[in-house]
């Protein structure tokens, strides 16, 4: 009340008050209300839930300053220290994110429960909003999505209008292409096959020793980012797409870099290297599709059973235009997809293996156990002159298999976030339908009670840590919904099997096909920096999807001897 009446009293001031006092008093009141009423609400939901009186009602929104905005400038800027908050673990939480309202869902308990109840929850808006607000699609082709509400399961959820079931014909090409064993396997042994290719003529990264010397300087995330990204592009999308896109390597990043403040629509005179980077990805993107339709001849019958061919790249690509052209969408609209697609195949899997060379290099006993493991089981081999890869096997193995899985739980910050169809009941709380539900891995994935082990946080790489070990008598304290880096419900990323079969494969014929020496670490310009951080700093950060490694290490690198 004090500082009510200090406020009204200089905006009655005859000589004091001006016309931005008033307004900045004025606002601050309005944000002192907001936060007052808002505390309260939140402390009277809080005390409802531990009488067991919440029953029916919704979770309490979280405190916040700012009307209609609520929680969004604190949320984009800072996700992880927002999540990080002192909010109970387990629980479910309102939030206020301008125009969006959604539902912070906390617990194994709870994640598993939303999984569950795939069925009255919808992903395909975030597909269409990405696609339009990041990737420029046209609003009439957004519009010819949105008319298809019926989901991508074999069961329609929704009203089905227009062209037809246009997400269950998509998730059908993904299934039978990425998730089939004939298909999956011959696609990962392309993928194999462009790779090795590029280890013996690397891309942006020389591999030459300076003369006289045996050993080249080379930042090693940097030089692994560079293969895997165009053997997948080159396996994806074909040698025609990178030749319509000679900047491709420069562009994905760049564009990368700025996919959160796209997201948020920021102008181009705020985004210049990531608004022209789009921009000529989708530029290159509609050249490629326009010269493969003319030049692809569809009355071939055997062109139509091809798994790759030079035009298209994967029958994946080449079945998704189709569909999507069928459904009738515009080629901006096909561009958008077919782009989101390219970049989404490595902004996941090459910072996921990044993670794992980088943590096996900069322990030189994990580096020797690890590369014993691969050698041991045999998994690469040589004859006539080319390297055979048991990718079933290798991905079995277990400290490797641990390895892989760490990273996942620390570098993956995935906010699974679904539209809700119809109302839900989360313990004992009511969702609403139309609102959002938010399950961020983050707090599931850094929870000290389930992943601290042995004398390992959470919040520290532990290679281990995924080994069950039969002479200890700790048990697992893990349950489904406590590691969830794919997503879950019905819309897990469709290309976890072949993105986990080219991770294990660029890792393993690195460590394999190479000898590394410790030199140090480099940040993202190059320069040196003497420290390694042992826990990782989340908050400098995005959640949506792999985290970028920040650091790079610096290796003295070889050609191995294969014997």
């Amino acid at each position: 009340m004090g500082f009510t009446r200090l406020l009204l009293r200089a905006c009655t001031s005859g000589r004091a008050a001006t016309a931005t006092t008033c307004a900045v008093a004025a606002v601050s009141l309005v944000c002192i209300c907001t936060f007052a009423i808002t505390s309260w609400r939140f402390w009277r939901g809080s005390i409802r839930y531990h009488s067991r009186e919440h029953f029916g009602d919704e979770p309490p929104t979280l405190p916040h300053w700012i009307p209609w905005l609520g929680s969004s400038l604190s949320y984009t800027t800072n996700v992880h220290g927002f999540l990080k908050a002192k909010y109970p673990h387990g629980r479910l939480w309102g939030v206020r994110l301008g125009s969006i309202y959604a539902y912070l869902i906390t617990g194994s308990h709870n994640v598993k429960k939303v999984f569950r109840n795939a069925h009255h929850l919808d992903f395909e808006f975030f597909i269409v909003n990405v696609s339009t607000k990041v990737w420029r699609m046209p609003l009439h082709d957004a519009r010819e999505l949105e008319k298809d509400s019926s989901g991508p399961g074999a069961q329609p959820l929704g009203d089905v209008d227009g062209g037809g079931r246009i997400w269950l014909k998509l998730r059908d090409i993904y299934r039978r292409n990425w998730m089939t064993g004939g298909p999956a396997s011959r696609l990962a042994a392309r993928w194999i096959s462009e790779f090795l290719a590029n280890l013996g003529s690397p891309h942006e990264v020389s591999l030459s020793p300076p003369e006289g010397q045996e050993w080249a300087l080379v930042p090693v995330y940097k030089f692994l980012r560079a293969q895997m990204l165009m053997a997948t592009t080159m396996t994806l999308a074909g040698p025609h797409f990178l030749e319509e896109c000679p900047t491709f390597a420069t562009d994905l990043w760049d564009y990368d870099e700025a996919f959160f403040t796209l997201l948020l629509g920021t102008p181009w005179f705020l985004c210049r290297r990531g608004w022209d980077a789009r921009d000529r990805l989708l530029a290159a993107t509609k050249r490629w599709l326009v010269r493969a339709w003319a030049e692809y001849d569809w009355q071939d019958g055997e062109n139509q059973t091809l798994e790759w061919e030079p035009l298209f790249g994967h029958q994946v690509v080449r079945e998704r235009e189709r569909v999507l052209k069928d459904y009738g969408m515009s080629l901006d609209g096909r561009a958008a997809m077919q782009a989101g697609m390219i970049w989404a195949a490595s902004i996941n899997a090459v910072p996921a293996a990044g993670w794992m060379i980088i943590q096996i290099l900069r322990d030189p006993d994990l580096y020797r156990r690890i590369r014993a493991e691969v050698m041991a089981a045999n998994v690469i081999t040589e004859s006539g002159g080319k390297t055979h890869l048991d990718t079933d096997k290798l991905i079995t193995l277990p400290l490797l298999l641990s390895v892989h899985l760490e990273c996942l739980r620390l570098y993956a910050s995935v906010p699974v976030t679904r539209s809700l169809r119809n109302d839900v009941e989360i313990d004992g709380h009511k969702l609403l339908a139309g609102n959002y539900v938010i399950a961020p891995s983050y707090i599931a994935h850094t929870n000290e009670r389930t992943w601290s082990t042995q004398g390992h946080p959470a919040s520290t790489f532990f290679a281990e840590r995924f080994i069950r070990r039969k002479d200890t008598d700790e048990t697992s304290k893990q349950e489904p919904g406590d590691f969830f880096p794919y997503g879950g419900g019905l819309n897990l990323c469709p290309g976890r099997h072949i993105g986990k079969q080219e991770i294990f494969a660029a890792v393993a014929l690195l460590l394999v096909k190479f000898d590394f020496e410790f030199v140090g670490y480099i940040d993202k310009k190059g320069r040196p920096t003497s420290q390694w951080p042992e826990v990782f700093n989340y908050e400098a950060c995005e959640s949506r999807g792999m985290i970028q490694p920040d650091l790079d290490v610096l290796m003295r690198m070889r050609k191995a001897c294969m014997d």
